[in-house]
């Protein structure tokens, strides 16, 4: 539609030069309806430039608020990987509890052996001492056997 609007007004500026005389009130009344269809075209475009602009605002608030989300959503993802790495370390830390744990035992157990080693030396050693007080006893009786 603005390219007839141009050409009409390319064939009409051409007459009005071919023909002053005739075409200047026309030309007058022409340039009028120009200038208000001009204006009426430069108010349409500021509009369309202002929802242009609002609409480029709106897509910036929208793209800041994606950048919003994915940033809350990067947080939410390092606490997680916080707490995983803490629980790690928990149990790591149960793990070193357990093996000292274990630690203790097999010192307890080392300790029961040797405990068993002692008393069966002991033990020994008792029944070495009561075999002595036999031998011993029997040597008096027999001493006490040849006085007779």
């Amino acid at each position: 539609m603005c390219c007839i609007d141009c050409a009409s007004r390319c064939l009409l500026q051409w007459q009005v030069r071919s023909c002053p005389t005739l075409y200047s009130p026309i030309l007058a009344n022409s340039n009028t309806q120009l200038h208000l269809h001009l204006h009426l075209e430069l108010q349409l475009h500021l509009q369309l430039h202002l929802q242009l602009q609002l609409h480029l605002q709106l897509h910036l608030q929208l793209h800041l608020h994606l950048q919003l989300h994915l940033q809350l959503h990067l947080q939410l993802h390092l606490q997680l990987q916080l707490h995983l790495h803490v629980d790690l370390r928990l149990q790591l830390h149960l793990q070193l509890h357990l093996h000292v744990d274990l630690r203790l035992q097999l010192h307890l157990h080392v300790d029961l052996r040797l405990q068993l080693h002692l008393e069966l030396q002991l033990h020994l050693e008792l029944q070495l001492h009561l075999e002595l007080q036999l031998h011993l006893q029997l040597q008096l009786h027999l001493h006490v056997d040849l006085q007779l």
